[in-house]
């Protein structure tokens, strides 16, 4: 194997309530990211905020979450270039899972995400210009899945995800 990048701490707080038939939820999940040498820039804090809804209707579960990450990372600095490791993330994911039978159930989800570096990068371009450019990203993503329970102890899951992503 190759050498340790970095350890994650988490921990986490979380709330559940039912209302009318919908389940409610929210949380709160502090992580550190201790980092090895070669990789500092990622070292710090992540800290994010998660509100969920789910709601069953008879053979239905429909669910939604709402997501909010920030980050403060030790980033990358390098003389007089930069590089930002502490996004806002903004993700929003929508889902519904359907039991066919008592031991077959398939889904399917959305999921949207947007991410805002707090910095401008300074990085030197490979024809030796310096730029300068905000980094932001946008992912598209599906989850396609189906699930089939051999017994109490054992199940077979197939899931395919998709994903598109745009950085500049």
């Amino acid at each position: 194997g190759g050498a340790d990048v970095a350890y994650q701490y988490q921990g986490k707080a979380a709330v559940k309530s039912a209302y009318q038939g919908v389940l409610l939820s929210a949380a709160y999940v502090p992580a550190y990211y201790k980092a090895s040498e070669d990789y500092k820039q990622i070292e710090g804090w992540r800290h994010r905020l998660e509100f969920g809804s789910r709601y069953k209707m008879e053979d239905l579960t429909f669910k939604g979450i709402y997501r909010y990450d920030f980050n403060d990372r030790e980033d990358l600095k390098s003389g007089n270039q930069f590089a930002s490791y502490s996004p806002t993330e903004h993700s929003f994911e929508l889902g519904v899972d359907w039991a066919v039978k008592k031991e077959l159930s398939v889904g399917a989800a959305l999921k949207y995400e947007d991410t805002q570096y707090e910095h401008v990068n300074v990085l030197r371009d490979i024809d030796g210009r310096t730029k300068q450019q905000q980094r932001e990203s946008s992912t598209l993503s599906y989850d396609l899945s189906a699930n089939y329970k051999l017994d109490a102890h054992w199940a077979l899951n197939l899931t395919h995800k998709n994903y598109d992503q745009e950085d500049n």
